[in-house]
Formats: structure tokens, sequence, C-alpha cells
């Protein structure tokens, strides 16, 4: 239940925040409870989830992002910040899973949430 709450949640994120069926998003995690949430959410209002693996080189990681159009990245892990930072520019949205990212502009992973749960309570089902 619990789960299913912060899938809706973050689906109507997606929608606060001006994401529209078909854009791009990117995920930078291991597997977490973080990843099925964004996945689900993300396919439940037909945006396309980018995989991006958080031992990615630099040369990957524009492709996957830069050329593929990823407006939003969702990060987990500390050892990912370092290339996210040099790369911050080209995302609208970047979100910390896990609460370890070394600098500002970035949402937290609750914050996210927390703009889907106002949306959803201006705009019920």
């Amino acid at each position: 239940q619990e789960v299913l709450q912060k899938i809706t949640q973050a689906a109507y994120s997606f929608a606060a925040l001006g994401y529209k069926k078909g854009d791009m998003i990117g995920i930078m995690s291991g597997p977490s409870p973080f990843w099925t949430i964004i996945d689900y959410a993300a396919m439940s209002i037909g945006l396309v989830v980018v995989p991006v693996f958080p031992n990615i080189s630099e040369e990957n990681f524009h492709f996957e992002t830069k050329q593929t159009g990823v407006k939003a990245l969702f990060v987990g892990g500390a050892n990912s910040w370092e290339l996210v930072e040099r790369n911050r520019e080209y995302f609208r949205t970047i979100v910390d899973l896990e609460g370890t990212a070394p600098f500002k502009d970035v949402v937290s992973f609750s914050d996210f949430l927390e703009k889907g749960r106002k949306l959803r309570e201006e705009q019920p089902d």
C-alpha cells in the first residue's frame, strides 16, 4: 500500500513539475525501491525512463543523458555526484534519492513526492 501511494505521488510530482508524455527521465542508481517507484510512476504517465548505471563513463553518460534529451535525473549513491555535478546544467530537475548530494539546487526525494501529494490534494482523481 505504501509503495503504491509513493508511485501515485511520484506520478503527480512529474505532472506538477511539467513533465509530459514522451519526456525522458534518467535514473542513476543501483537497484533500489526508489528505482521501482520512479519507474512505475514515469511509465504510468508515458514518460521514457533511461537507466544510467552509477559506474558509467563520462562519455557514455553524455550519450545516455544529453543526446537522448533526459530532462530529469534521479541520483542515488554517493559515487555518482561528481559526474552529475560536472554536467548538471543539462538537466531541468535533479532529484537526490539518498540525501548524499554535495551541492545545492537538487530536490530531495521526499520534497519531490511532496509536490505530487499537494497536486493530488488540489486535483483529486
